[in-house]
Parts: structure tokens; sequence; C-alpha cells
């Protein structure tokens, strides 16, 4: 889970939340091909990266919340807002794409659903 969360908190490219991509911070892909790398092939990733988007959209969408009932909100926070979907979405996509990581995950209204 660490590497997957790293994973994608370091690319501001792939990230709807992020404001800029700090310079020499290495891309999505060769922190990917680094992890894949040493473990010669055998990387449960896919499970991993999508739970991490799905925590990203959920403490996202709490802030916004608690944002929007504050007697001033934050214009800052507001803008989280649209990312959040494609978090979410991002998400589904590589639980429907990694068929070794959704075992015991069925299919259920074209949604992977845990049984």
């Amino acid at each position: 889970m660490d590497v997957a969360w790293f994973i994608t908190q370091a690319d501001a490219r792939s990230h709807p939340l992020a404001c800029w991509q700090p310079p020499g911070m290495p891309t999505a892909e060769t922190l990917v091909a680094t992890y894949d790398v040493s473990l010669r092939g055998r990387r449960p990733l896919g499970w991993f990266s999508a739970l991490a988007r799905f925590k990203v959209a959920a403490t996202s969408a709490l802030i916004v919340k608690h944002n929007r009932s504050t007697p001033t909100p934050d214009p800052g926070r507001s803008k989280w807002e649209p990312g959040i979907a494609p978090l979410l979405d991002d998400g589904w996509k590589i639980l429907e794409e990694d068929h070794e990581s959704t075992a015991g995950i069925a299919d259920t209204g074209g949604r992977p659903t845990r049984l």
C-alpha cells in the first residue's frame, strides 16, 4: 500500500488534485519500473493503486464537505471537488484492468464489488 500511495502522490500530471510537480521528482512510470525490478515482475500493484486513489478521493470529499459547512469556505478547498470523480474512475479502471488483483471480486452491475 505504501508504494501505491507514494506513486499516486508522486506524479502531479496524473493526480487531479495536485498543484505542481516538484522538480526532480521521479515520474510514476519510473517509480513503478523500480518497484517492478525489485520484485522481479511479481507486483500486485493494481489493487493497491486503486485503493490509494479511493483513499485520496474519500479524504478529499470529506475535506470539501467540511469546507462547505464553515462560515467562510476556503476557495482553494472548493477547487478539489472536480478532481474527486476522476480519482474514483481511475480506481475502478485499474481494478477492471487488473485481473490478477481482483481475485475474489464479483462483477455486479459493471462495477466489482467485494463478496
